[in-house]
Parts: C-alpha cells; sequence; structure tokens
C-alpha cells in the first residue's frame, strides 16, 4: 500500500482564512473571481477552512503584498510586525501540536541571536 505524502502546508481556519482576505482587501466574491473559482467554494472556505493549497496561495499573496510596491527602508515597522507575529504564532500553534514547544521557541531565540550578531 502506498502512503499519501503528507503535506507540509500548515492548516488555516475558516477565521484565519477570513481574515487573510481581509488583511489583503480582498472579498470573497473579488477572490472568487481573482483564482477563478466558484462564490460558493470561497463561502464555504470562510466557514470550513479552506484546502491546503488555497491557504498556501494566501500567504503567497500575503508575502509578495507586503514587499512589492515598497522599498525595505520605507516600510515602517508596524506594517511588518502584524504578519510577522501571525507567521510566528502558527509556528508555534503547529510546534505546541507536534509537541515541540520548547525546542522551536530556543530554535527562534538561536536564529534571533544570530542574526542579530550580522
Amino acid at each position: 500500500m502506498v502512503e499519501k505524502p503528507q503535506s507540509s502546508i500548515l492548516p488555516m481556519s475558516a477565521a484565519e482564512f477570513r481574515a487573510r482576505l481581509r488583511e489583503l482587501g480582498r472579498t470573497q466574491v473579488g477572490f472568487a473571481q481573482e483564482i477563478g473559482s466558484s462564490h460558493r467554494s470561497v463561502n464555504r472556505w470562510s466557514s470550513e477552512g479552506p484546502p491546503p493549497e488555497v491557504a498556501y496561495l494566501l500567504d503567497l499573496l500575503a508575502t509578495l503584498e507586503l514587499h512589492v510596491g515598497a522599498p525595505p527602508a520605507a516600510m515602517a515597522r508596524e506594517a511588518l510586525d502584524h504578519p510577522v507575529r501571525v507567521e510566528l504564532d502558527r509556528l508555534l500553534a503547529w510546534a505546541t501540536t507536534l509537541g515541540r514547544r520548547t525546542e522551536t521557541l530556543d530554535d527562534v531565540r538561536t536564529w534571533l541571536a544570530e542574526v542579530a550578531d550580522r
């Protein structure tokens, strides 16, 4: 029997999906048109959570829109705080479900120390 490969994409809840659409300034209807999906599907995702590939697409859009059109020096610290905190919270939640919360926090601390030394 062949095992189905596990997805490395973190699941996104319905609330996170709705919040991400708001962050990106998109409506459900507009997002459905943008990705070539039905409004009914997007409406279902807003109540049940999107499939992993749509969660990945939203993360990608958020990352690209964060940087497109503004040089890094022009970006205010507050503009970065929210997306960074959201991503760190998602990472910590994932690590917690895997029973690796402490190790993940240690890894983040180590990484921050290394970055600060550069």
